[in-house]
């Protein structure tokens, strides 16, 4: 079943505020969220125009030391609520 506009979009809001409140603004530049982001420098890639297979995603953002050992990024122990939210952002269409 598809999702609503509105659904669509109050995950993709529920998913830009996550990568603020759970840190990834620290570590990635996003310029589609407000306020400084990529404060450590280059740690993370630039996400602003980020795209990926969502089942790719699924498994990175569920625990993205079991997919690449040697990262730097943690594991957030995301719930699958907000991991559907952060790829709806991640995944949002860009002009």
């Amino acid at each position: 079943m598809t999702a609503t506009p509105d659904a669509q979009a109050a995950s993709l809001e529920r998913g830009r505020a996550l990568f603020r409140n759970k840190g990834c603004v620290t570590c990635h530049v996003n310029t589609r969220v407000e306020g400084r982001t990529g404060v450590l420098g280059s740690v993370g890639p630039n996400l602003t125009r980020y795209t990926n297979d969502p089942d790719f995603l699924r498994r990175w953002l569920a625990n993205p030391p079991a997919v690449r050992p040697d990262t730097r990024m943690p594991n957030l122990h995301l719930s699958a609520a907000e991991i559907e939210d952060l790829i709806a952002f991640l995944s949002e269409p860009r002009p």
